[in-house]
């Protein structure tokens, strides 16, 4: 049987997943670099195109998209260790 994680659980566990990043990627030390081990992380986005391109907000959604599936995890990691803009206007309470 397989189970689902609920929102809750599926935030906490990314949230977590990031900090561990984060830290690895400012060279801190913590628990996984005690433990001589390697944390990887591989992103797979599906790419969003606008439906129209000649609508703006077609392209904002799109936008949007792409910055919740892919910026999710990248932008923490790869840029200034906080979530997208986008994520944090729309649900203010995601902070890593």
């Amino acid at each position: 049987m397989i189970k689902t994680l609920s929102l809750h659980k599926m935030v906490t566990f990314s949230r977590n997943l990031l900090e561990i990043g984060v830290e690895g990627g400012k060279g801190k030390k913590n628990v996984w670099m005690n433990l001589k081990g390697r944390v990887g992380i591989t992103l797979n986005v599906n790419w969003m195109e606008p439906e129209d391109p000649d609508d703006s907000s077609h392209h904002e959604a799109s936008d949007t998209k792409l910055e919740f599936d892919f910026g999710w995890y990248a932008h923490p990691i790869l840029i200034d260790g906080t979530y997208p803009d986008v994520m944090r206007e729309k649900v203010p309470t995601f902070r890593v």
